[in-house]
This record gives structure tokens, C-alpha cells and sequence, in this order.
């Protein structure tokens, strides 16, 4: 039997998250999978603050979700296990750009079309600082 699921959004219908001050560890395993976002359906996350570590062991890995998922990132250190197909967005859906910053805290202020924003992120116990970012 092929196990196919998603970890944190929807499998066939619609879902919203936002997750702020949070600290996730992500893991899932199966055939197809969703890490964040939608299987089969739409998704859209939102990371504003804190910790995310995420990584999927699958023949079909869907990270970030599929087409229809949107993976906003406004804050939060970051790290994401696998490539994905899809890249994490700003609000006005802008595609960002990954970065390790040398320091142990990040703070930048961003603006798009739709909202601006003060990017933070703290280096993590393991000495791991990851952010998403615009150019």
C-alpha cells in the first residue's frame, strides 16, 4: 500500500495556518507527502516568528506543498531538510531568497506590495540560523 499524507495544512480540502512564537519540528514519512501545505487540495502557511525544522522521508516529496500551497515566511529561523519545488513567498507572493547570516541575531524590515514587515530570527542551540528573505 502506498501511504500518502500531509503533516501540517490539508489532504483534499482547504487549510490556514500561522504559526508565530512557535517552535516545530516536522517530520513525516509515506509514499507522497506534504510537509506544509496541501496534497491534493490548497494550503496557505504563514510563518510570522520562532523555530522551524522540517524534513519528509518519500519517494514523492511535496515540502512545501503542491501548486496550490503558498509558504509565507515573515520571520522565524528556518530550516528546510529537502529541496523543494516550491519556494517560500512574501505576502504579495514574491519569491524569496535563503541566506545563513553570519551573526546570532537577524533583523531586517522588508516591504512588498501588500504589507512590510521586521524580519527576526535568533541562532538556534545547535548553531543553526536560517532566514528567508527579499533581495
Amino acid at each position: 500500500m502506498r501511504r500518502k499524507g500531509t503533516v501540517f495544512g490539508s489532504f483534499d480540502g482547504e487549510a490556514k495556518a500561522v504559526f508565530r512564537n512557535s517552535k516545530v519540528r516536522l517530520y513525516g514519512e509515506g509514499y507522497r507527502v506534504s510537509g506544509f501545505g496541501s496534497l491534493n487540495g490548497s494550503c496557505v502557511m504563514r510563518v510570522e516568528s520562532g523555530e522551524i525544522d522540517a524534513s519528509l522521508l518519500a519517494v514523492e516529496v511535496l515540502l512545501l506543498g503542491n501548486d496550490r500551497s503558498r509558504y509565507i515566511v515573515t520571520g522565524g529561523n528556518i530550516h528546510l531538510a529537502q529541496e523543494s519545488d516550491h519556494t517560500p513567498v512574501s505576502p504579495a507572493g514574491i519569491p524569496l531568497c535563503f541566506a545563513n547570516p553570519g551573526k546570532d541575531h537577524y533583523e531586517a524590515v522588508f516591504r512588498d506590495e501588500e504589507e512590510e514587515w521586521t524580519y527576526r530570527a535568533d541562532r538556534n542551540g545547535n548553531g543553526y540560523l536560517g532566514v528567508w528573505i527579499l533581495l
